[in-house]
This record gives C-alpha cells, structure tokens and sequence, in this order.
C-alpha cells in the first residue's frame, strides 16, 4: 500500500509569498492562485490545500480565456478542435494551461516566476512559452504575464485569470 502522504497535493508545489501585511499562495498546477489575503482576511476565495481548484478558482486562462463553441476554430488557415470540456453547453473553456504544471525559474520571498511551454496539439498547434510573476508587496498583488510564440507563424492568443474576489 502506497502512503498518500508522501505525494504532494493535487495542486502540486505550493510558492508562498509574504510582505508585511499580504500572503499569497501560488500553485504548480495552472499556475493558480490559491489564496490571498490582507492582513488575514481573505482577498479572493480561494480553495483548500487538499482540493483541486473548484470552478477555475485562481486560474490562469490561456491561450484562450473564455468559451470555444464546439470547441472547433480556425486561424491563419490552421484548424484546432480542443476536447469539450464544458460538454452540457458543447463548449471547450478557459484554454490549456490551467491543468498543465509550471516550473519554478525564480523565487524570492516575495515572487515568484514560474514557466509552462505550451507544446503544439490538436487543441492549439502552435508552441508557446508562456512565464507568469506573482509579487506582493506593501502596495498589493502584481501579475506579470508574457508570452513568446515558438512557431514560425502567428499564433492565435488571449490570456485571462479566474480570481474569485471576496464581498464585504
């Protein structure tokens, strides 16, 4: 029998930032972001260290950040079909990446700067390197997104995040 303790949870590595009164806690999965908050009141509703991320919560949206109807489209005369991952209204959402691990290129008490390469696939046959920063500071939370086309001809993009922001 194998322990469940010695693997990590299903949002992989967890990044911890701090400065002064704001904590953030970004994720290997997706890129997420899993928690934030303000002097301990929470900013975002956020999940919890053993779930996955319900309803997209701190996801990053890309290469596309919104709804493709039957998942099918055509740009620069290629064609892409993603799988329907909304399959009750025949839609493919919130791009590929949210699910895809992101590797670490720096970290500091206070950012981090993690990585995914998008590599082509019928859903999006174009490559992509893709880098996000989380930084907190005195002033609050800063995201800082790039994205690098890895193809020899244009590719079709669109970036967005799925915060849940807390009321009251």
């Amino acid at each position: 029998m194998i322990s469940t303790t010695t693997f990590p949870p299903p949002s992989g590595v967890q990044y911890e930032l701090r400065s002064g009164a704001h904590r953030a806690v970004v994720t290997e999965v997706g890129a997420t972001l899993r928690a934030y908050t303000v002097d301990g009141v929470d900013v975002i509703d956020g999940f919890d260290l053993a779930e996955v991320s319900p309803g997209g919560r701190g996801q990053v949206l890309a290469p596309w950040p919104n709804r493709v109807g039957d998942g099918r489209y055509t740009f620069g005369g290629r064609a892409g079909q993603a799988a329907l991952n909304e399959p009750a209204r025949r839609n493919a959402i919130h791009g590929l990446v949210r699910w895809l691990p992101w590797q670490p290129v720096s970290q500091a008490a206070n950012s981090v700067l993690l990585r995914c390469v998008l590599q082509p696939q019928p859903a999006y046959p174009w490559r992509l390197d893709l880098s996000l920063e989380y930084s907190v500071a005195e002033d609050g939370l800063t995201v800082s997104a790039e994205a690098t086309n890895l193809t020899d001809s244009t590719a079709p993009f669109g970036i967005g995040f799925h915060p849940y922001l807390t009321v009251g």
